[in-house]
């Protein structure tokens, strides 16, 4: 296990040993004093400073690059939510990945995608949103390395059409898009990294062909093509 990843590890351990210890000293009423409950959260936060001062700052962008060039991963017409056009970290993080990451969400005509209300509803259905279920393409040629689709909904539940080792083509038809994470509707959340563990991957740039990187709340359009086909 490499530095980088035996420190997340740590990481996630010691936050789970804080909040039972604050579980457990409310429900046991232990005698020993509060703030040794805060013990662990101030070693965790101690494991990603040294990691990241000496094992190669983890949660930092690599080196500027060039934009690596792909096929939009949907067709359609989409608009784009924190765009890396606009900043980076586009999502406020180097954590994951996510450095040049973008999220986008599916408005086929001026107005079908439900508008945000104060009050009411509360909530809707994932299905009340265009971008539940519309399909997922490839980007590239490549090996999956990772996939699933068992959560609700990550990718949406069992529309995974691939396998771990399975070559794929761009344009290909990959699973359709679901609603997970942090989220606020169904959207497709994109992003390039140099590895496949997000634990110690960094983010790498992109560009879609024929679009670019769309900024901040911009309106694209994919037009629809032959699995395989090249530009």
């Amino acid at each position: 296990m490499s530095a980088r990843k035996l420190a997340k590890t740590a990481y996630r351990a010691l936050l789970i040993a804080f909040f039972a210890l604050v579980i457990a000293h409310v429900a046991l009423d232990l005698g020993h004093p509060v703030w040794w409950d805060f013990a662990p959260l101030v070693l965790a936060y101690a494991v990603l400073i040294v990691a990241n001062r000496w094992g190669g700052a983890p949660d930092s962008a690599r080196a500027a690059r060039a934009p690596v060039e792909v096929e939009p991963p949907v067709t359609g017409r989409w608009i784009a939510l924190n765009s890396p056009a606009d900043h980076t970290p586009s999502h406020h993080t180097h954590a994951y990945g996510q450095t040049f990451a973008i999220d986008v969400v599916a408005e086929p005509e001026p107005g079908s995608r439900p508008p945000f209300r104060a009050l009411w509803p509360v909530a809707r259905r994932n299905a009340d949103f265009p971008a539940h279920g519309a399909p997922l393409h490839a980007v590239a040629d490549a090996t999956v390395v990772r996939a699933t689709d068992t959560a609700r909904d990550h990718l949406r539940r069992g529309s995974l059409t691939v396998r771990e080792g399975d070559r794929v083509h761009p344009g290909q038809v990959l699973a359709q898009v679901g609603n997970s994470g942090n989220s606020t509707e169904p959207h497709l959340h994109f992003q390039l990294m140099d590895g496949p563990d997000p634990d110690t991957a960094r983010g790498i740039p992109f560009t879609w062909r024929a679009i670019g990187v769309p900024r901040n709340n911009e309106v694209f359009e994919v037009p629809a093509r032959p699995v395989g086909a090249r530009a």
